[in-house]
């Protein structure tokens, strides 16, 4: 007899919040690729550049949590273009920071207001109250999941 539970996609929490996640993306996606010619990715490392500027390639995988070789594909594309710079770092020829060309800098502002409007859509949709409580569940679901992501990452490295 088995006492295994079974798995129910539809109310597994990671499952759920990754597919809102790719249904938002999709949407936003097409925006930013029809009229800028700019995938997700690409968009997301202007956007952490243009938040935090000037960033290494390793410190937006660590702030995105995306792959390195998504990110690295991603700011060669927006190098070739002209939409992001790198720089020489004298002290580790191996970090080469990155900031937003002049032309970079002109395509995020104008991107910027239509991803606030998607955003400003998508939750105006929601109740008052849904609206207020949201930032801070997934604050806390974000804690939460870096440490449990911390625990396992110490047992495989035991």
């Amino acid at each position: 007899m088995s006492t295994s539970k079974t798995l129910t996609l539809n109310t597994f929490l990671p499952y759920r919040l990754s597919r809102v996640s790719n249904q938002i993306s999709y949407g936003i996606e097409k925006l930013y690729e029809e009229q800028f010619g700019l995938t997700l990715t690409e968009w997301r490392v202007m956007a952490i550049i243009g938040d935090q500027s000037p960033l290494t390639a390793q410190e937006i995988v660590e702030r995105t949590l995306m792959s390195k070789v998504s990110i690295s594909r991603s700011i060669n594309l927006l190098e070739s273009k002209g939409l992001v710079q790198r720089s020489v770092n004298e002290n580790d020829k191996r970090q080469l920071p990155i900031a937003l060309s002049e032309k970079g800098q002109l395509v995020h502002d104008q991107i910027v207001p239509l991803a606030l409007s998607y955003e400003s859509e998508l939750v105006a949709q929601l109740s008052d109250e849904h609206r207020s409580v949201l930032p801070g569940l997934l604050d806390e679901l974000d804690k939460v999941a870096q440490q449990l992501n911390q625990k396992i990452h110490t047992k495989s490295n035991r």
